[in-house]
């Protein structure tokens, strides 16, 4: 049980140090004049970017792991949990892959 929590733990630090990965993403948001038909808004996060620039409150053309913390950027859920979940089948895959590893020495 401390070894699932500590797995979970690494993968949760790994998926928070992902929001230094600057990106890109395309957004529509219905009822904006300047954005009904897309815009590109800063984002982080990697492989996905879970981290946007709000185009409410945050400054035009930043986004922060703090920001999102603090409710000036959005940080889409969905997003996080499935970056979450790749951290942590990553490094469960580098444990049995070690574990198997070190069975045939």
């Amino acid at each position: 049980m401390k070894k699932i929590i500590l797995y979970c733990l690494v993968a949760l630090f790994a998926a928070l140090f992902s929001s230094l990965v600057p990106r890109e993403v395309d957004v529509v948001i219905p009822g904006t004049e300047d954005c009904h038909a897309g815009c590109t808004l800063v984002a982080a996060g990697w492989p996905l970017a879970y981290l946007v620039d709000s185009r409410a409150t945050s400054p035009r053309g930043s986004v922060s792991l703090l920001g999102g913390f603090i409710g000036i950027d959005d940080i889409q859920k969905s997003d996080f949990l499935l970056t979450f979940l790749f951290w942590l089948a990553v490094l469960l895959g580098v444990r049995n892959g070690m574990k198997r590893w070190q069975s045939r020495a």
